[in-house]
C-alpha cells in the first residue's frame, strides 16, 4: 500500500501548487501531512544550496525528517538523530506559525517552540518550513 501512496505524491504536489495560486484559502484546518506536503510542493530547486541539510520536526508525539539535497526535498516519518537542526512544537502551534498568526521568534521566546542546532541551521529550517506559507506579492492594480 505504501508504494501506491508514494506513486500519488507527484499528483498531490501538483494539486498543491495549483491550489496555492487560489486567491482565497480553503476553510478548515491543515493536518501535519498537508503542512509537510506543502513544503515539498513549494520547494524551489534553485534554493537547494541555501537550504541544504537535514531537519527534524518533532510535532506532538511524531518525528519527521526533511532532507534537502540534490535539487529536492525528501520528508519521511521516523527517527532523525543526526539532523542539523530540530524544531519541537504541537500541531496547533505549527499551524499558527504557518498561518502567520505568530512569528518564529515569538513562538521560541514564549516557549511553545523549541529549536536546536546552530544558528545557521535553525535559520535554514525556518526558511524551509515557512517559505511555502509566505504569500506571493500580488501585482498592483492600475
Amino acid at each position: 500500500m505504501a508504494v501506491a501512496q508514494h506513486a500519488l505524491e507527484p499528483i498531490l504536489l501538483q494539486f498543491g501548487r495549483w491550489g496555492s495560486q487560489s486567491p482565497q484559502l480553503p476553510e478548515g484546518t491543515l493536518g501535519i501531512d498537508s503542512l509537510l506536503l506543502s513544503i515539498k510542493a513549494a520547494f524551489d530547486p534553485a534554493r537547494t544550496p541555501d537550504l541544504a541539510g537535514s531537519y527534524a520536526f518533532h510535532i506532538d508525539a511524531d518525528t519527521y525528517l526533511a532532507e534537502v539535497a540534490g535539487d529536492a526535498v525528501q520528508i519521511r516519518r521516523g527517527p532523525a538523530a543526526d539532523a542539523d537542526a530540530a524544531l519541537s512544537a504541537d500541531i496547533g502551534t505549527l499551524r499558527a506559525l504557518c498561518g502567520q498568526e505568530i512569528t518564529m521568534a515569538a513562538a521560541v521566546d514564549s516557549g511553545v517552540v523549541r529549536m536546536s542546532g546552530d544558528e545557521d541551521a535553525r535559520r535554514r529550517l525556518t526558511d524551509l518550513l515557512l517559505a511555502p506559507f509566505t504569500p506571493a506579492p500580488h501585482p498592483a492594480t492600475p
